[in-house]
């Protein structure tokens, strides 16, 4: 990979809009649903909190650790040394093959959530199709557009979210999450890991904080994003329980969509649930199209240097597609997810773990050739 700086900086409050509108994929749908499964138990807002507070401070220890390579990502970095860039070269296809998956999860609940709620009649591999063509365009104007893009979407997405909560308020029935933690404080960690797929922007941002300047190489923007995410989701969970009970919650495919179908203002806002619903294909759209232009670059500037490649997008959209329909039905969708989110969380302590011991290792060396 190119050790060179990179030409495109981006301020850490870009960055965090990135991350902002990279969570809310396909967790701001199921998660409801999936707390509710889990827990059995209203406290799965509470869960939403925790998984934030663990994502906050992994990206704390991302920062951290970015502070002593600046204007590089932790590949490029672990790229010169003569043992770590060993284990960069086993991990990187490791996280490629982590983006293709989870692009293909994002892309199979975008078909099956707009066939039950918008297209009824197009088939789910045409809608899947036309979301990865447009998603492949974009990614293909570089990390520029991808930023612009996410700053440009992120308020509808966010105004959005909190606008169904707030319009939801006369029909929350607050007994529905009463008592609070029935079965005890620790309860609420049996369900952490549920979110923490929703929340887990931690991997995209190994590779995203080499485009920050020096000066911008600073946690606190990052951690704010992600405050706000998962305050908005725990929101969600609390708003969906409220409405339709824990209960209710288990067997309803996407709960939020539900909860929009609530909300009656008439007139030319009869069905709120279709406007909700569009505003969400923005957070799809800006997901995979980051999912593909990280996969399409990192394998362009580690395995293909120097070559060219105008061909590269059109295979990596052609893997996306066929993976995005791997999954039968549902519950192995699940199970899919369920193993991309232990996968996730696996890689970012690797390489988290790596990298801590890399910095370690050459500062010690840096001190014995100063010494003598």
């Amino acid at each position: 990979m190119s050790t060179k700086p990179h030409q495109f900086e981006m301020k850490a409050s870009e960055l965090g809009c990135t991350l902002i509108s990279y969570s809310f994929g396909v967790g701001i749908l199921t998660l409801p649903r999936d707390l509710a499964s889990r827990l059995d138990t209203p406290d799965g807002w509470m869960t939403v909190l925790l998984a934030g507070v663990v994502i906050m401070a992994l990206i704390y220890l991302c920062v951290a650790l970015q502070k002593n390579f600046t204007r590089e990502n932790v590949f490029e970095y672990l790229l010169k040394g003569p043992f770590s860039k060993w284990i960069a070269f086993l991990l990187v296809p490791i996280f490629i093959i982590y983006f293709i998956f989870t692009s293909a999860v994002v892309l199979r609940y975008f078909g099956i959530a707009s066939k039950m709620y918008l297209l009824d009649q197009t088939p789910t591999e045409v809608l899947v199709m036309a979301m990865l063509v447009i998603s492949a365009y974009a990614a293909s104007k570089g990390i520029e557009g991808i930023i612009f893009l996410n700053i440009l979407f992120v308020p509808t997405i966010v105004s959005a979210l909190i606008g169904v909560s707030i319009l939801n308020i006369g029909n929350v029935e607050v007994e529905k999450v009463l008592p609070v933690m029935p079965e005890g404080v620790f309860h609420m960690f049996d369900g952490i890991f549920i979110p923490l797929f929703a929340l887990n922007s931690v991997v995209p941002l190994f590779f995203l904080l080499g485009f920050l300047h020096k000066k911008e190489v600073k946690s606190t923007p990052l951690m704010a994003s992600m405050g706000i995410t998962s305050l908005i989701y725990s929101i969600i969970v609390i708003i969906t329980y409220t409405i339709f009970s824990v209960e209710t919650s288990k067997i309803i495919v996407f709960p939020t969509i539900e909860v929009a179908k609530e909300i009656e203002l008439g007139g030319i806002f009869e069905r709120v649930e279709s406007i909700f619903l569009a505003i969400w294909v923005l957070s799809i759209f800006t997901s995979v199209m980051l999912l593909f232009f990280l996969s399409v670059q990192v394998t362009r500037e580690i395995f293909l240097t120097n070559k060219q490649t105008p061909w590269l997008p059109g295979v990596f959209a052609f893997i996306i597609f066929l993976v995005t329909f791997f999954p039968e039905n549902e519950a192995e969708l699940q199970s899919f997810v369920e193993y991309l989110n232990y996968s996730g969380l696996l890689l970012i302590l690797t390489v988290l773990l790596v990298t801590g011991i890399t910095i370690a290792v050459r500062k010690k060396q840096e001190n014995k050739s100063l010494s003598t």
